[in-house]
């Protein structure tokens, strides 16, 4: 029992003695909904770590009262760019103030395209800087364990402006700033408490910051089993409608998804997209009904060519797919937008094909859909 209670008093003063903190950056209005899930995912894993979410000026009031009604702690902090720097958001330097932040003893950093699926807490004991190797000597950027340090801070600042970055940001930046780390050894986060090899900087397993795209080159395999999943795959992320059934991944994220609205936000978030997928066939089929009696007595009376009628079908079809495909919300819940987004593509085509019908000089009971091969 003494043990016990001597164990039990060394854990508390531990947790009290360290100041850990989770953290991301939100740059604008369009990953509020990533931050929102992420936010809420590790609520769910029951993390005893706070999170914070750094928000910069170009992210509007009505983001960060959302994100204050999910009880997200907001801290405001200011955009921070290099002349040399990519214009893209995802080049920003501003990573570079966490080192600033000394009221904290160790920081968790996580971009808001990773989704956390087991307890993250053996990792806050790696060291003073921690990053993940995933398929090349360059480390990626999206998930790090770092300790602030003015010092620190105030060198990144110093050698931004002209230290070479090879992707035109912050991750190139580092990874010239940091060159040392691909030589240290590896954290155990089965024993963080008991590390074989002493060193400040270490380099994390895979398991840590599971890249996507890894999974996909190795034909749809896990090669192990992550503790965290990093959407990597560029602009392909999984809360963009279209997404969800070419990549089944994306499934775990969309499951945090569903389980934060559920929380937070209307149960049925898909009632308004079906509303209008109901009042896009009813237009449709009115509008369809009315040029058919408008156009009556205004058909042509000469033929198009078998070229002009070949292209106008194509012009046809692929108008209605981008249209359609614009239409539908781009975080709208897969299911429903893919209804949607049918249901716009087929209607608009039919409609378009009743024009076509004018130009081509046939007749009304001639009149198909223009989806239909030629």
């Amino acid at each position: 029992m003494r043990i016990f209670f001597v164990s039990l008093t060394t854990i508390i003063a531990y947790v009290s003695a360290e100041n850990h903190v989770m953290m991301s950056i939100l740059t604008n209005d369009a990953f509020l909904l990533p931050a929102m899930v992420l936010a809420h995912r590790l609520k769910v894993l029951n993390m005893t770590a706070p999170y914070v979410l750094l928000v910069t000026e170009h992210v509007s009031k009505e983001s960060i009262s959302e994100l204050e009604s999910h009880n997200i702690t907001v801290r405001h902090t200011s955009l921070l760019t290099v002349p040399h720097a990519k214009k893209a958001a995802k080049y920003h330097y501003t990573k570079l103030r966490l080192w600033s932040l000394t009221e904290y003893d160790v920081i968790m950093y996580l971009d808001l395209d990773i989704l956390p699926l087991k307890d993250l807490t053996p990792f806050f004991q790696c060291g003073s800087f921690c990053a993940t190797f995933r398929h090349s000597d360059k480390f990626n950027a999206g998930l790090l364990v770092l300790k602030p340090n003015l010092t620190v801070y105030k060198d990144l600042l110093e050698k931004a402006p002209y230290l070479s970055t090879y992707d035109g940001g912050d991750q190139g930046f580092m990874n010239s700033y940091f060159d040392q780390l691909k030589f240290t050894p590896m954290f155990d986060h089965n024993h963080p408490n008991n590390q074989k090899y002493q060193s400040e900087q270490r380099r994390l397993s895979a398991v840590f910051n599971y890249d996507i795209g890894m999974y996909y080159l190795n034909g749809g395999k896990l090669l192990v089993d992550p503790v965290i999943i990093h959407y990597t795959l560029g602009p392909l992320k999984p809360w963009i409608w279209w997404t969800s059934p070419l990549f089944d991944l994306n499934v775990h994220w969309c499951e945090a998804r569903k389980e934060m609205e559920q929380q937070y936000v209307d149960p049925n978030p898909d009632v308004q997209l079906i509303l209008f997928t109901v009042l896009t066939i009813v237009c449709a089929a009115i509008f369809r009904k009315v040029l058919l009696i408008a156009s009556r007595d205004y058909f042509r009376a000469d033929s198009l060519t078998s070229i002009e009628e070949r292209t106008t079908h194509y012009v046809v079809v692929w108008l209605s797919f981008v249209i359609a495909f614009n239409l539908v919300p781009q975080t709208a819940h897969p299911f429903a937008s893919w209804i949607y987004f049918i249901t716009n593509f087929v209607s608009e085509s039919c409609c378009a094909a009743v024009a076509r019908l004018v130009l081509k000089g046939g007749h009304l009971d001639q009149c198909h859909c223009a989806v239909s091969l030629p």
